[in-house]
C-alpha cells in the first residue's frame, strides 16, 4: 500500500504538521533544540510508528487465531552514532503481552512482530529520492523566523 503525506511548517519554529488527507499529526523539537516541545520529535514518531505497527500486526494475527491477549505494549528506544561510513542506528524494541499464550504462540507472535510493514520497511533497502521545488517568492507565503 502506497502512503502519501504532506508536511508543512506551522507558525512556530520547528513545529510541523503532517497531513494524510484524513488526519493531522504534529511534530516539534525539544526546547533545547530551539523548538517549543509541543509534540513528539520526528525520531520519537518513527519509534511510535514501529511500536504501533508491531502491536497492530500481532493483535490482528492473534485475533484471527482466536488467541487471548488481555493487554499489550511496546517500549522502544534508539541509539544512533555517526561513523566514517554513515549513521549506525540500533532500535531496541521490548514487547510486553499479557494473556493465555503458550511458548509456541509467544514465539509466533515475536516472529509476526518482526514482519510488520514498518519493521520490514526499516530493515529493508530504503532509497530516498528528493526534489527541491522553489515557488515564486512574490507569493504571500512567509515562513516563521528561525
Amino acid at each position: 500500500m502506497a502512503a502519501s503525506i504532506t508536511v508543512y511548517l506551522e507558525n512556530t519554529p520547528y513545529r510541523t504538521a503532517a497531513h494524510n488527507g484524513r488526519h493531522t499529526v504534529y511534530f516539534d523539537e525539544p526546547i533545547d533544540a530551539g523548538g517549543g516541545d509541543t509534540a513528539p520529535d520526528p525520531t520519537e514518531m518513527l519509534l511510535a510508528s514501529l511500536g504501533s505497527c508491531s502491536l497492530i500486526t500481532m493483535l490482528m494475527y492473534a485475533s484471527r487465531k482466536g488467541w487471548k491477549i488481555r493487554s499489550a505494549r511496546v517500549e522502544l528506544s534508539e541509539k544512533a552514532e555517526r561513523t566514517p561510513e554513515g549513521w549506525n542506528t540500533v532500535i531496541q524494541r521490548q514487547i510486553f503481552l499479557e494473556g493465555e499464550l503458550d511458548e509456541s504462540q509467544q514465539e509466533r507472535l515475536l516472529h509476526i512482530s518482526k514482519r510488520c510493514p514498518v519493521a520490514q520497511m526499516l530493515t529493508g533497502s530504503i532509497a530516498i529520492e528528493t526534489n527541491l521545488n522553489i515557488q515564486d517568492s512574490s507569493a504571500n507565503a512567509t515562513l516563521p523566523a528561525l
